[in-house]
């Protein structure tokens, strides 16, 4: 459940998170040192085409604008037209809470490809360089968590995006919201989770590579511990992206790159399994045609 307190979400015997309604996210009915952390779905105020502040939200006096996070670019509207996927948007939350916190925290999921987040007309993270012009972006898009001290019981919430690299710009997942030792807590679990998944498929990777170094005849074997390593190595480019947060070197080109790359050779590296289990059964010509087209793409 989002929260321990009995009844908090209940709807027809569910659990059902709050979400943002024109841009404000009411948490003031909410103890948030008794929930778990919070998906900041839902419609935030935006300002396209802009490097926004809050003064500029603030004074701003056409009609308001909004789109759903999380989601991409290509598929919000603003004024009855759809967003491109490239650009630079600002957008807005503001958080109503119950009481005054002493640490609370946001989690960062992928945002494509730049971004820079303040609160209260504060800094507080970044991930590449956000820039109205495409030549001054540097894209980077590391999941990150930041915590913060907040002064008083409202939160203006900032979040300047841009995207001149990726396909279309926005947010893959929710960002989350809560008491600091939620959001760490989650953190933990994920990484956990990921990392053990990592470590059960290199094993097995292993394993196979192993016994096929004493059946040499057998290449099923080898085909299926190579498909093993490419899938472990993708967990470490994709989700909580430890390759790059680990090592600097590995700017957002590389890191997508090699996400692209693992993605499109999987596939015929398990159709070349399939086609030595089933020799019979599976045609080889349709192997080489995926290979052929695994090469073209990536």
């Amino acid at each position: 459940s989002i929260c321990s307190t009995p009844n908090a979400f209940s709807n027809s015997g569910k659990t059902i998170p709050p979400t943002i309604k024109k841009g404000v996210l009411d948490l003031s009915h909410l103890d948030l040192e008794k929930c778990e952390s919070i998906p900041l779905n839902g419609e935030w105020e935006i300002i396209a085409n802009s490097l926004a502040d809050l003064e500029d939200f603030t004074s701003f006096s056409g009609t308001r604008q909004y789109i759903q996070l999380p989601g991409k670019w290509m598929h919000q509207h603003v004024k009855g037209s759809p967003l491109p996927g490239d650009g630079t948007h600002s957008l807005r939350l503001t958080i109503l809470l119950q009481k005054q916190y002493q640490t609370l925290a946001i989690k960062l999921p992928v945002v494509n490809t730049a971004y820079k987040l303040y609160l209260n007309s504060e800094p507080i993270a970044s991930n590449g360089v956000v820039s109205l012009s495409k030549d001054l972006v540097v894209p980077n898009t590391l999941p990150k968590t930041v915590h913060f001290h907040p002064q008083g019981s409202k939160l203006e919430i900032i979040l300047q995006i841009s995207n001149y690299h990726a396909s279309s710009g926005g947010v893959r997942l929710p960002l989350l919201f809560g008491i600091y030792e939620s959001i760490i807590a989650d953190d933990i679990h994920t990484n956990r989770m990921e990392f053990f998944f990592f470590g059960s498929i290199l094993i097995i990777g292993f394993y196979y590579l192993s016994t096929f170094l004493f059946r040499r005849k057998e290449h099923s074997f080898l085909y299926f511990a190579v498909f093993c390593f490419i899938i472990a190595f993708r967990t470490t480019v994709t989700g909580e992206r430890f390759l790059g947060a680990s090592f600097v070197f590995f700017s957002w080109t590389l890191l997508t790159k090699l996400e692209q790359l693992t993605f499109y050779i999987v596939v015929p590296v398990f159709s070349r399994f399939v086609q030595s289990v089933y020799p019979y059964d599976y045609s080889k010509r349709f192997c080489y045609f995926l290979m052929v087209n695994a090469a073209v793409a990536s």
